[in-house]
């Protein structure tokens, strides 16, 4: 009895737990069927959505782009930045590069437009460069070899002697004084006053300032015309006092030298054969020729230097050469990262974006007007970074240009506008805008708009 009872109970549990299961199944098939018309009914309201709207007009090519730009700003941001930080790199680096000249930046020790100069040799003797003056290395007699040399036009000499100035108040300066090496050019840098007369006037000795020396600020001393200056000169054989007048002032910020007076005043100060240089003016049409002589007269001379024009410019202009080219390596690196992260981005968007471009495509929309959605997309990045870079980078340019004409040595900075760059950037952008379109182009055109839609599912 007890056996019947226990058959029985395991039946009825055993009938029960079958149909749980039934149950259970029929639960999820119809959850998943449920789920399924629910994923088909929101399709069908995106795509209606998207279809009442483009209907509507109120959606364009180029507002869906301007929206997907939007969408996601901190990245956005992020590229558009890196693309306009390298812009503006690139303008200040190629504004200096653009104004260097090399020829001018050689020629600024080459005083009285001279294409020569023989100096004194600082290093040749121990001694200071009095002992070599006194020595003799420049006489007359080989001024007149260097004049009798074919091609040799003039020689202009150097003299200078060492100083020191007392200001107002009190304090003294060491400052040497230098004469006008030529006249005719020097004429044309007085900006007030004229040239120091060739004679003493009553005991003082005229002089010209340098308003623009470092040394000059240094004084503490707002000279004008007319004014008096009580100077120390060593003649090379003691000191002498001396009163020095102002007759007159130059702005030239590509020398220390502040103070500058006639050649006969520094003969009559001097009680030694000052000189320090040379100058030597050639003929456009035998220059090699009088420069190979003149060398030969020095070479055996260990007191003195020969610095040639010609070469420095040559020496110059291989060395920025080599510059410029690792410059622009740099530069064309960084652009390209930056040209590469708006590459990565648009691949991504293109990628992420399939799902929303099948939904358009679903509503009407062509694939020539999805196409321009992305390109619109493109074109504010590209652009916009482009018109940012000029915006900011020009001023930058001009400012940096302007900040090292003030260094002493790069008073010939002046800003020029980088055209050769500028275009060679815009065809940068146009070209990076074309390889960006035609990625996205066959993107488009690889699944159709089910596939699509289902890989997102």
């Amino acid at each position: 009895m007890i056996a019947s009872f226990l058959l029985s109970f395991s039946g009825i549990l055993l009938c029960n737990a079958t149909l749980s299961m039934q149950q259970n199944t029929r639960i999820n098939n119809a959850a998943e069927t449920l789920g399924t018309v629910l994923g088909i009914v929101q399709h069908t309201q995106a795509t209606n959505y998207f279809r009442n709207v483009w209907t509507k007009g109120k959606l364009n090519p180029i507002r869906i782009g301007w929206m997907y730009c939007r969408a996601n700003r901190k990245k956005a941001a992020y590229t558009f930045l890196s693309l306009v930080m390298s812009g503006i790199l690139m303008f200040g680096v190629f504004s200096i590069l653009n104004v260097i000249n090399p020829e001018r930046l050689a020629a600024q020790p080459y005083q009285g437009n001279s294409d020569i100069y023989v100096l004194l040799n600082s290093t040749a003797d121990e001694q200071s460069t009095y002992d070599l003056m006194k020595s003799m290395p420049f006489t007359e007699e080989q001024k007149q070899k260097l004049y009798n040399i074919s091609g040799v036009n003039d020689v202009y000499e150097l003299y200078m002697l060492d100083g020191i100035l007392t200001n107002s108040e009190g304090k003294k300066f060491e400052l040497s004084i230098e004469n006008i090496v030529n006249s005719a050019t020097f004429e044309n840098e007085i900006v007030e006053g004229v040239q120091p007369s060739q004679e003493l006037q009553n005991g003082v000795i005229p002089v010209v300032i340098n308003r623009h020396s470092p040394y000059y600020q240094e004084l503490n001393m707002p000279l004008q015309v007319g004014d008096y200056l009580p100077y120390t000169i060593d003649t090379g054989y003691g000191k002498k006092e001396v009163k020095l007048v102002v007759s007159g002032f130059v702005e030239n910020r590509d020398t220390g030298l502040v103070i500058y007076t006639s050649s006969e005043n520094m003969k009559l100060l001097s009680e030694m054969n000052c000189k320090l240089a040379w100058y030597i003016c050639l003929d456009d049409n035998r220059k090699d020729a009088a420069t190979t002589i003149i060398k030969e007269i020095f070479t055996d001379d260990d007191r003195v230097n020969i610095s040639v024009l010609a070469d420095d410019v040559m020496a110059l202009e291989d060395y920025f050469h080599n510059a410029k080219v690792i410059i622009t390596v740099l530069m064309v690196l960084i652009s390209l990262f930056s040209f590469i992260n708006m590459l990565n981005t648009s691949i991504t968007n293109a990628i992420a974006r399939r799902h929303d471009y099948a939904l358009l495509e679903a509503t009407g929309m062509t694939k020539l007007q999805l196409q321009k959605v992305q390109q619109s997309e493109n074109f504010i990045y590209l652009v916009g970074s482009f018109i940012g870079s000029c915006i900011l980078g020009i001023p930058i340019g001009f400012l940096l240009c302007t900040q090292i004409s003030k260094i002493p040595g790069f008073s010939y900075f002046e800003y020029h506008f980088p055209v050769l760059f500028v275009f060679l950037y815009l065809v940068a952008v146009v070209m990076v805008y074309n390889v960006v379109s035609i990625y996205q182009k066959k993107s488009l055109y690889q699944q159709s708009i089910i596939d699509r839609i289902r890989k997102t599912d």
